[in-house]
């Protein structure tokens, strides 16, 4: 069953986690709920921030609180059936452990930089887990602190510090170490073998090895020419790992604005391609498929579609592909759709975008042309249609079927938070 997640961000409407049902368990796209249809809201005390989903699907965390402050780590229960519910008491990131290691005044400390294990706002999350025991989740949170915050009790809350991994501590592997300060996004890569931690002023290569007592995270490279600058990105911060191969990497945003760069030799390297590519708009979210040939962009006015060649480790290529519709620029608007008063309307920004499991749907959120909806402020909208498109963009009009009932060819749903400026929050499991 794919399933789309979409907490509020602090935008304005209710606090809590839209659920909005795509595809079924026979990876059929679903009947589209009527234009003022609103999606169901699992109610949160407090606003919803970032998500971090295990692989499996098994947990779930939100940092919660108020925009700008999203400080509360929530564990989240009940994905299998979609039915995800906040369980237990909030881990406040700004409080410093009663658990926090501290030099012992009757032994020699080992020599480590001294950092205070907070976060003072949780900009993205991910989920450490062994597949198939969630009792060994891990959450790993960043944002506003010098380092990376993990806590264990994903399963039998509530949450308890566990670790807190410092930026520039000497011991990792990369020389000099990466500098002290604030990193906001995180991605994994496949397997949780390995991760990418970005920040202003640079992108961080770990490695990931798990042991008896938890897991170890050494940073093996540091790029300075890949980091986000002044803009402070909420979620995966316009990057992800290819699912395919832990070795390739695709960073959006940098080292320009409308940059696309495609890395390799990870995680013992940062290596760029000689050429990034330049998009004529700004993008905001990447996703990879499954099989580590194609990306797609989303971005202002629409999306891309990359197409990827790694066959070669050392000489990787990337493209803006012709696999879907797109205009000469390669940029592809997305299908316009009957909003909550009657009118067509567009995605304005593609903000997050996600390729389902088997890859045959593309997902897309983001804000709209709508100024007002069902639900007050919510006027975001997600759009869901087979992918690759076979050759031409889809209506809302759906194809006939040879069976009675027509299999849905498009899916909208609207009444959903409008995202904040550089927000890629939706999670699709």
């Amino acid at each position: 069953m794919g399933v789309a997640y979409i907490p509020d961000g602090g935008n304005g409407t209710s606090p809590g986690i839209s659920v909005v049902h795509i595809i079924d368990t026979s990876d059929t796209l679903l009947a589209m709920p009527g234009p003022t249809a609103a999606p169901p809201l699992v109610a949160f005390p407090n606003d919803v921030g970032p998500l971090g989903f295990a692989s499996d699907g098994t947990v779930a965390v939100s940092a919660d609180g108020t925009a700008g402050a999203f400080t509360l780590l929530q564990p989240i229960l009940g994905l299998s059936g979609s039915l995800l519910t906040p369980t237990g008491t909030t881990y406040n990131t700004t409080v410093v452990p009663t658990a926090a290691p501290s030099p012992s005044p009757s032994a020699t400390p080992t020599p480590m930089p001294s950092a205070t294990p907070t976060l003072t706002n949780v900009t993205s999350l991910a989920i450490l887990e062994t597949s198939g025991l969630p009792t060994t989740a891990v959450a790993l949170a960043v944002g506003g602190g010098d380092g990376i915050l993990g806590v264990n009790g994903l399963v039998y809350p509530p949450l308890n510090y566990g670790q807190y991994v410092v930026y520039n501590d000497p011991s990792n592997t990369v020389t000099p170490p990466p500098s002290a300060g604030p990193r906001y996004n995180i991605v994994l890569g496949p397997g949780n073998a390995d991760a990418l931690v970005r920040g202003p002023s640079d992108l961080i290569a770990y490695t990931i090895t798990p042991s008896d007592t938890g897991y170890t995270l050494n940073a093996t490279a540091d790029n300075t020419t890949l980091g986000t600058g002044a803009n402070i990105l909420q979620g995966p911060g316009d990057m992800v790992i290819d699912p395919a191969s832990d070795q390739f990497a695709l960073v959006a945003q940098a080292p320009a604005l409308n940059d696309v760069t495609l890395l390799y030799g990870l995680p013992s390297a940062i290596h760029t391609t000689t050429t990034q590519l330049i998009l004529p708009t700004t993008p905001r979210a990447i996703a990879w498929n499954v099989a580590g040939t194609y990306a797609v962009v989303g971005a202002d006015g629409g999306y891309y579609v990359l197409t990827l060649d790694t066959s070669s480790s050392t000489a990787p290529t990337v493209k803006i592909g012709s696999i879907s519709p797109a205009d000469p620029s390669g940029l592809v608007t997305p299908p316009p759709f009957i909003g909550c008063d009657g009118a067509t309307h567009h995605l304005t920004s593609v903000t997050s975008v996600a390729i389902t499991q088997y890859g045959n749907y593309l997902v897309l959120y983001g804000p709209t042309d709508q100024t007002s909806c069902t639900v007050p402020g919510a006027t975001g909208s997600l759009e869901a249609f087979p992918f690759p498109v076979p050759s031409a963009t889809p209506t809302a009009t759906p194809t006939p079927a040879p069976s009675t009932t027509p299999v849905p060819t498009f899916f909208v749903q609207n009444n959903l938070p409008a995202p904040g400026t550089g927000q890629d929050l939706m999670v699709v499991h």
